[in-house]
């Protein structure tokens, strides 16, 4: 329920941000939202020196968040865009694998399921909730001095005035047993032959050196694959 109460918080916050949105555009600024299981991105780009003011109305936004009489409409836009994302066996195929190797993994068919519940109050409480605690990060790349950068962090702490959470979300990934394990399911979406096929291959615990020699390997194989399957056998 939560999962799917931010992305209802989100969605309503571009909604609340629409005229902004129209300004920045015409100004060459740029910003998006994205919903993470950890928490929200927030990315902008443009000329540094009016980006501060987009970021100053986008806090503005969060601190201020209100739902506005949206609520109908944003459930509607919801309940399809999560429908879209089931009847794909691609996106399919991967929820349902993410899903298997997570310990805790709440899927857009778990959310579609919950989205019929949620009320407006339930949303404005959220967006309460939300603001009470955080962990933030920032990232500053391009035109800007390292007080400038600091600038951005202490503007966040300093308009939404939260509390530091007390520890961060970590994901836990279940170690599958060795040997050959099939999970086959059908698609949601009747009417499309296609078949997706993933073959997940566990390495362990990460490290960057493993990481580093996976995407050698990813690579070294990309290009003999290709030749193979678009070139010769002419798929896809």
């Amino acid at each position: 329920m939560h999962l799917c109460l931010f992305d209802f918080f989100v969605t309503l916050l571009e909604h609340n941000m629409n005229e902004v949105a129209y300004n920045a555009e015409a100004a060459e600024l740029n910003y998006s939202f994205r919903t993470e299981e950890t928490g929200l991105v927030i990315r902008m780009s443009g000329f540094n020196h009016k980006l501060y003011l987009l970021f100053d109305t986008i806090l503005d936004h969060i601190a201020n968040f209100s739902v506005e009489d949206l609520m109908d409409a944003v459930m509607e836009a919801m309940l399809q865009s999560y429908h879209n994302h089931i009847i794909k066996p691609s996106k399919t195929n991967n929820d349902i694998r993410l899903q298997i190797l997570q310990k805790v993994k709440w899927i857009p068919l778990d959310k579609r399921k919950a989205c019929p519940q949620v009320t407006k109050d339930m949303v404005q409480q959220f967006a309460a909730d939300f603001r009470k605690k955080m962990f933030v990060e920032v990232l500053v790349q391009g035109n800007y001095t390292q007080q400038e950068a600091i600038e951005f962090h202490n503007k966040i702490c300093s308009k939404l005035n939260f509390d530091a959470i007390e520890r961060q979300p970590t994901t836990t990934v279940t170690k599958i047993p060795l040997g050959c394990t099939v999970c086959k399911i059908k698609s949601f979406n009747t009417e499309d032959t296609n078949t997706v096929v993933t073959n997940y291959y566990q390495q362990g615990c990460g490290t960057i050196y493993k990481i580093t020699l996976i995407e050698l390997l990813v690579m070294l194989m990309e290009e003999p694959c290709f030749d193979f399957l678009r070139t010769q056998e002419q798929l896809g």
